[in-house]
This record gives structure tokens, C-alpha cells and sequence, in this order.
């Protein structure tokens, strides 16, 4: 009984302590007709989400969650030949309940997205992949995300991953986990040639920035800074007019936040190379890019430093598609460092909605006070739950020691 007890009580601040709370709340204009909308999300609201945007619900004023499709304002154009990787690796972890698939690019294609095969299953399956060099340092391209799944023939059924950076990795990772004991049985990984992308943008609040060209000898470091992290789409660079130049330049992300760990980082703050010209616009574009401060580096050589006279930022228009009822009142609640990206039924039928829809706004963004109270009310230090834990497994090794002693 006493053990029961103990473990309820372990289990209660476990809950509290690792609770999905979201931090952020806002609600949404309300619209005359019902039908499906474009919910705008505003940077205001997108600087708050981790990456991929899992950590947003809407909410109708009953408290009942509405579905809803996330929608990011682009268009991929894509061979329509499948092109074939060769598995190198195809392991199965019984005690991860995960699928390790290591797949080898030889000819450093340019990849942004993977058909996977697998034998037919009814498990919901989340996939997270990597990229590597090396098979050492490896960069989460994308983070461990659900995928509905598409019947292919009786015996096999397809996940298709697009949005992904557009990269050249030799290596790819992929780790597919089901919510079911079932072993995921992955057969193939394809993908098709990334053609072109059209992008719709909104411009971001111009970010401060200051140059110094004597910090290190033929080469210029500009530190762009914005007031807060912020999705990055695309950077243009404007430089006071010279003529006829041409410098290689490389571009890194500079925040604190996400270090690299057991040689494992976000793909975002890799070095990004690129070549500024005075014949071309000078832009840089990127996938799933977050930052709030940037190193520019130019490499003058010998020549004159480059004048930045103004840095654009901008960021592509995102939206949630979600069914409204005319004069209701919805919510928006987001910012979470836990919550995992919603699986709807609505995702199924995407195709069934109209692509031109109305669009409404969100409106200012407070902090979610209710959570706040909340999360002060059971907030737990971890060396407490670290001293419980322990405490928790000496108690029970006491209990099954003196349950032997009585059974002998």
C-alpha cells in the first residue's frame, strides 16, 4: 500500500512538472459566413513556436480543440521520377520501440524530401531525420514529427516528408517510431529531384547591424541583430554601390540557445557559404531557419571593404486552415516546449478544400496567464525529482530484497 502511495505521488509532480503547457495566447478576429479560412500567422505569433510550428491549438469558446492543416505559403516543384537511395543500415531498437534507416547519397544530390515504403500498418508513425558528412556530427533537418500514412497496394503503404532543407549530406538518418508495439518494417526510401520553389513572403522589422573591418586582416564581420529570435526565410544584403565585385561569404547563426550536443545540433547553425556579386541580388534563403543574431563574414582580400548599407529580412506567410462558425469566438494558444504537433483527420482531405480562401487575423499577443499561475503553483526543482527518483528506486530494491527474504 505504502509503495502504491509513493509511486502516485512520484507520478503526480512527474505530471506537474513536465506538464504541456502553452505560454502564449491570442484570439482571432471572428467572420460573418461559416466555412474554412486562412488564419494568418503573424511573426508575432511564429517567433514563439519551436521549429516546424507544432506548438500552436485553436480552441472555439467551449474549450473544444479545432483541427486545423498548417499551411506554409509555397509551391515545390519536383521531378516526377523516383530516384532510389541504397539503405545502408536498417535496424530495429526493441527497447526505443524506434527504426534506424541510414541511407547513403553518393553523388550528393540535392535532397528535400523522402517517399518511405514500409509493409502495410496501422500504427501512427512519427519520423525524425538527420544529415551527416561523417556519420559523426550529424544536424536534425527535421524533428521527430506524426505523418499520416498512404495505402499504396495490400501489402504496402507510403509516408511522403517534404519541407525539408535542400541539402547534399552523403548521409541521411532516419528514425521512425509507431505507436504500437509493432515493428515498422521500412522497404525502400525514394525521393524526386527538387526542381524550383515559389515562396510568398511578408518583410520582417529590419534588424540592426554594425561592421568592423579590422578584426581580422582582408575581411569584414558584420553582427546583424534582431529584438527576438525570429523565422528567417530570406536575407538580401544592399551594398553601397561599387562596381564589379565578387566575394565569397559565409553566414552563421550566433544565439546561445540549442549548442551542440553529443555531436548532435540544429541543422540551422551550420555555416552557411554563399557569393556576394554586384551583378545579382545579393540574397540567401533558408529552410526552418530561427535565430535573433547573425555573423555575416566578407572576404575582401585585397580589396576595399564592401559598405552594408541595409539588411531585409523576410519570412514566409504561414497560415492555419481551419473551419469557422460565423460570429463564434476562437483562440489561439502556443509556445510550448513539449507538445508534439497534432495528427487530424482534416490532414486526409486537403485536397477537398478550395486553395483561395478568406483570410482573417490574429490579434495582440499575451502572455497566457492561466498557465503561468499554473506552472508556479507546482513547479518542482529537478534536483528534488532526481532526489525522489532515487529515493523511489532504493525504496523498491528494499521492498523486493525483503520480499525474497520472506519467500526463503
Amino acid at each position: 500500500m505504502r509503495v502504491n502511495y509513493f509511486l502516485f505521488v512520484f507520478l503526480f509532480i512527474c505530471q506537474s512538472l513536465f506538464a504541456q503547457e502553452f505560454r502564449w495566447h491570442a484570439t482571432i478576429e471572428r467572420v460573418d459566413t461559416s466555412g474554412f479560412y486562412n488564419i494568418y500567422l503573424n511573426p508575432d505569433v511564429t517567433s514563439k513556436l519551436r521549429y516546424e510550428l507544432p506548438d500552436i491549438r485553436l480552441y472555439d469558446a467551449q474549450n473544444n480543440e479545432v483541427p486545423y492543416i498548417l499551411r506554409l505559403d509555397r509551391k515545390h516543384n519536383y521531378s516526377t521520377k523516383l530516384s532510389k537511395l541504397p539503405i545502408v543500415k536498417n535496424k530495429y531498437h526493441a527497447r526505443k520501440g524506434m527504426r534506424e534507416i541510414l541511407v547513403e547519397n553518393k553523388r550528393k544530390e540535392e535532397i528535400s524530401n523522402f517517399i518511405l515504403t514500409l509493409e502495410k500498418t496501422q500504427a501512427i508513425v512519427s519520423v525524425k531525420i538527420l544529415g551527416s558528412l561523417n556519420k559523426k556530427d550529424w544536424y536534425i533537418l527535421k524533428n521527430s514529427s506524426l505523418f499520416h500514412i498512404e495505402e499504396k497496394n495490400e501489402k504496402q503503404v507510403q509516408i511522403l516528408i517534404q519541407d525539408i532543407p535542400i541539402t547534399s549530406f552523403i548521409y541521411f538518418k532516419l528514425e521512425l517510431t509507431g505507436n504500437s508495439k509493432e515493428k515498422l518494417a521500412l522497404k525502400t526510401v525514394f525521393f524526386r529531384k527538387h526542381i524550383t520553389t515559389q515562396k510568398n513572403y511578408m518583410q520582417l522589422i529590419s534588424p540592426a547591424f554594425s561592421q568592423d573591418n579590422t578584426l581580422i586582416r582582408g575581411k569584414s564581420i558584420v553582427t546583424i541583430k534582431f529584438k527576438q529570435p525570429e523565422f528567417i526565410d530570406k536575407l538580401r544584403f544592399v551594398f553601397k554601390d561599387s562596381d564589379y565585385f565578387l566575394r565569397k561569404a559565409s553566414l552563421l547563426k550566433i544565439d546561445t540557445v540549442g549548442e551542440k550536443k553529443f555531436n548532435l545540433q540544429q541543422y540551422d547553425r551550420h555555416n552557411y557559404k554563399f557569393v556576394i556579386t554586384s551583378s545579382t541580388p545579393n540574397e540567401i534563403s533558408f529552410t526552418n531557419f530561427k535565430a535573433q543574431q547573425i555573423k555575416l563574414e566578407i572576404d575582401n582580400q585585397d580589396d576595399a571593404p564592401l559598405e552594408l548599407i541595409s539588411v531585409r529580412a523576410f519570412q514566409q506567410n504561414a497560415y492555419l486552415i481551419a473551419h469557422l462558425e460565423a460570429g463564434k469566438t476562437y483562440d489561439l494558444y502556443f509556445g510550448s516546449s513539449r507538445v508534439s504537433a497534432p495528427l487530424y483527420d482534416l490532414n486526409y482531405f486537403t485536397d477537398s478544400i478550395p486553395l483561395a480562401l478568406s483570410m482573417v487575423e490574429v490579434g495582440k499577443v499575451f502572455p497566457n496567464l492561466n498557465n503561468q499561475n499554473l506552472s508556479k503553483r507546482f513547479q518542482v526543482p529537478v534536483y528534488l525529482l532526481w532526489i525522489l527518483a532515487i529515493g523511489l528506486a532504493v525504496f523498491l530494491s528494499f521492498m523486493v530484497f525483503k520480499m525474497f527474504k520472506i519467500i526463503k
